[in-house]
């Protein structure tokens, strides 16, 4: 006789979930809190009515409503021994942990309806204090046709702006969900040693704060730093070291000159550790030089040669590719009046042209510094500037400056300078000040500049005279409004010939 296979029916039981958003005790409680059994089966049967869990009996409470997720789940039912659940005090997967994989579980059923609590809870309004509302709740929400009857509501007559006794709005935020803002940790931030065994982070590419002092020729000089400085670590205190030992040797630099002198590794810390140890001027006879810190240029004239100069020779794009071709290891700060330096901004100590260095060594120093010309009589100083530019120009003209038409510029230069000390020539002391002109060494470089233009313009006019016999007037017109022209640009940053007005930036990065 065949016997049949035993049927099993494929049909399970379907549940609704319910995932309550809080740690449930007594499941009736959390139940009612949703509005019992009856409003479940509601939801879940219609799928469009939300659950709403209501925390507190008030019915004008803001409820916290559910959203539905209809993903078919299994429903496991797992029996495990009760000692192990009494051992972990209703923890279930502890229960499950300390069972060590002796349990039972099997299917009990489909999931296919799951309500989820996901909105934030609303603001919440407390009426307790409210006669309206306590006459609201007591009969229309009560449902008692008695008191429903007896409600009687006061006439408003005016309203007052202060504590109004009104029925919350429906809701108070328009926020349902917390914004995803997705933290996360800043790339740039980075974890360092701090110098004293701990940590601590910082950004790579936040500008540097520097604590640079930078003062103007009419300020005091300063004995340190402005404010109480950390001390310095790693490639911060070598640059630090070595930046004391040069100073040390001489009282001023330019940031080329201690470029020269530092080692690769400290090169890259000194922005950080100059304000360590020297401060800058950014105006006056010594403008974009640094000075130890308690060292007062002003007060003696043994400061004289380290006074700074900045000629006018290269254009900016010569300037930037001078310093991109420029090894700053074996770079050439000082003038020799024959190599080229890196930089057209020049102390008078790191001059070496023999030229130059007879006319400083019998320099006469004024009794007191001026803005524009340092220590040094003008005549002294404004040779140097003739001589130093007139061969700066050939060098960059790749004009050797043996060259004849160099050292006749070099002879006008000493002609010009013997024949003011024959006369007694009064020196010109111009009264410039902090407003008027904070760059006053260039206004004679301008000077010294014009005068081979205005020479070859008196050649050329006497010339078309000879020929023309009254088209020099117009010509002379025109070069005129050449040069105003020219002033103009070079106002706008740049001359006539394409060239920068800007001074030598050798200071700043």
């Amino acid at each position: 006789m065949v016997q049949l296979a035993e049927v099993h029916s494929l049909e399970l039981p379907k549940y609704v979930a319910v995932e309550f958003p809080a740690n449930v005790k007594d499941e009736s409680k959390a139940i009612e809190k949703v509005g019992g059994p009856e409003a479940i089966a509601r939801a879940a049967e219609t799928k469009e009515t939300p659950l709403e869990l209501r925390l507190r009996d008030d019915p004008f409470e803001h409820p916290i409503s559910s959203r539905l997720a209809q993903h078919q789940n299994i429903l496991l039912k797992v029996t495990v021994a009760k000692r192990h659940v009494e051992a972990a005090k209703g923890d279930i997967r502890k229960a499950l942990e300390l069972s060590e994989g002796r349990y039972e579980a099997v299917p009990a059923g489909i999931i296919d309806s799951n309500f989820r609590f996901r909105e934030m809870a609303d603001y919440q309004y407390n009426t307790k204090d409210s006669k309206f509302a306590t006459k609201f709740r007591e009969s229309i929400v009560s449902g008692d046709l008695e008191a429903i009857k007896k409600l009687e509501l006061d006439g408003v007559n005016s309203f007052e702006v202060d504590n109004l006794d009104v029925v919350p709005p429906p809701r108070f935020s328009n926020m349902h969900y917390a914004y995803p803002y997705a933290y996360k940790q800043n790339p740039a931030v980075t974890v360092v040693d701090d110098g004293s065994g701990g940590s601590k982070l910082i950004n790579k590419n936040a500008a540097l704060k520097l604590d640079s002092v930078i003062i103007a020729w009419k300020d005091e000089a300063p004995e340190g730093p402005r404010k109480k400085l950390e001390e310095p670590t790693g490639d911060i205190k070598e640059c630090v070291d070595q930046l004391k030992k040069i100073f040390s040797e001489r009282p001023v630099w330019t940031r080329r000159g201690m470029l020269a002198h530092l080692t690769d590794q400290a090169r890259k810390a000194l922005r950080q550790a100059i304000p360590h140890v020297a401060y800058m001027y950014k105006s006056g006879p010594y403008r974009g030089g640094y000075v130890r810190y308690g060292v007062d240029v002003k007060s003696s004239s043994e400061y004289a040669i380290y006074q700074v100069e900045h000629f006018r020779v290269f254009s900016q794009e010569e300037e930037r590719k001078m310093k991109q071709a420029t090894n700053r290891r074996n770079n050439v700060y000082t003038f020799d009046g024959v190599t080229l330096p890196s930089s057209a901004m020049i102390q008078f100590c790191d001059i070496t042209d023999p030229q130059v260095t007879d006319i400083l060594a019998k320099a006469e120093y004024r009794e007191k510094p001026d803005q524009n010309d340092g220590w040094y009589v003008h005549r002294y100083i404004n040779t140097v500037r003739s001589i130093v530019r007139a061969k700066l120009q050939a060098l960059k003209n790749d004009t050797p400056t043996s060259d004849p038409s160099v050292q006749d510029a070099v002879r006008n230069a000493l002609d010009e300078f013997e024949e003011a000390a024959y006369n007694n020539e009064v020196d010109e002391d111009a009264s410039y000040t902090e407003g008027e002109n904070e760059e006053g060494q260039d206004n004679e470089a301008a000077r010294q500049e014009e005068r081979p233009v205005m020479q070859d313009e008196q050649e050329l006019l006497k010339k078309v005279s000879a020929v023309t016999g009254g088209a020099e007037k117009e010509l002379g017109d025109l070069f005129g409004y050449v040069r105003q022209e020219d002033q103009m640009d070079k106002v706008s940053g740049y001359n006539i010939m394409g060239e920068s007005s800007d001074d030598d930036d050798d200071y700043s990065d």
